[in-house]
């Protein structure tokens, strides 16, 4: 399924831009309650933003290195972070405070994800493991095996299923009753660099460095769409001029609260808009960075989130443009040292 040649969401200007990291953002997540934002970035660190206004709350140091992911548990009380310096750290909210180190992985950690009854933390890394942990105690609760890089996770069927992306290109599920390998997606040609459920569980959103989204359906596990990111009117990328990559590889994929639509972020290419459950594109972000590594929405379909190599954060308003009342942002640039 090819997008729209026609995009009637199409936002040029972000509402609010938070800035204070100091290299690319790579990560971002969002309290339930959509109150705070937390940022994580290249340089190490961990931002918290206050919503709607933007205002700095907290700046987490720890990580030795580049952070890549960050998750919020499901109760909005804690905040997972995971970086270059193999280690996973678990902060308190709505403070920041420490309140673990998980140590077990050899190589940098590049994706988390909470369980739904935030009981369990899992993460994936370049060690080509995802590792379970306890999320109470932070003991290590197992340890699946993959071939090679996990570079996403999503808990699906509740509490029972995890689902694991790598750059093998394949998806797995792994019952976490037994720890066994259940169910393998194929269909990706490259990565799987995002993975993200829509808020009924029926159906899982997929994104690759092969440009492709692919929607699955959760009760038979087949793929319902292959979605790929319309062109038109985008100058060549460098890699397409060379003949590597063409089209937009996606790096980040969020679903809008309210099931209405979901988010794909891309290298060297505009943020897409995309309709559920059709999976039509409806339209284009085109942030100030270059290329984005991180979506995410609050607010229902409200404001979308984005983070990139302008090293900025970047809180859209499409409340005008699909039919929400618009929110009190203020309009410029927040930032903190």
């Amino acid at each position: 399924m090819a997008g729209s040649a026609t995009r009637p969401v199409h936002s040029e200007h972000p509402a609010l831009t938070l800035k204070g990291h100091t290299h690319t953002v790579t990560a971002l997540a969002v309290t339930p309650d959509g109150a705070l934002v937390a940022s994580g970035s290249r340089d190490g660190t961990v931002r918290l933003w206050k919503l709607p206004g933007g205002a700095p709350h907290a700046v987490l140091r720890g990580h030795s290195r580049a952070v890549w992911t960050v998750a919020i548990s499901p109760d909005g009380k804690r905040l997972a972070s995971a970086a270059d310096d193999h280690t996973v750290r678990v902060w308190a909210l709505p403070d920041g405070r420490p309140s673990l180190v998980l140590h077990g992985h050899t190589y940098s950690v590049r994706s988390l994800a909470w369980s739904p009854d935030g009981r369990l933390l899992a993460s994936g890394s370049r060690d080509s493991t995802v590792r379970l942990w306890d999320a109470e105690s932070g003991a290590e609760a197992g340890v699946l095996q993959h071939g090679n890089t996990v570079r996403a996770l999503a808990f699906v069927s509740g509490s029972k299923l995890l689902a694991s992306g790598s750059a093998d290109d394949v998806i797995l599920f792994w019952n976490l009753a037994t720890r066994a390998l259940e169910h393998v997606l194929l269909g990706h040609e490259n990565t799987v660099h995002a993975l993200a459920v829509t808020p009924d569980g029926n159906t899982l959103v997929s994104g690759s460095a092969d440009k492709t989204i692919r929607l699955w359906d959760m009760g038979s596990r087949r793929e319902q769409a292959v979605l790929v990111a319309d062109r038109l009117g985008e100058p060549p990328t460098r890699w397409e001029r060379y003949g590597i990559q063409p089209g937009p590889e996606v790096l980040d994929l969020a679903v809008a609260p309210d099931g209405r639509m979901f988010a794909s972020a891309h290298r060297e290419s505009p943020i897409r808009l995309w309709d559920l459950p059709n999976g039509q594109e409806i339209g284009l972000v085109r942030s100030p960075a270059e290329t984005t590594y991180a979506v995410a929405f609050a607010s229902g379909s409200r404001w979308l989130l984005t983070g990139g190599d302008d090293r900025a954060v970047h809180l859209w308003d499409l409340s005008g443009k699909i039919g929400h009342e618009r929110l009190p942002l203020r309009t410029g640039a927040i930032g903190v040292k």
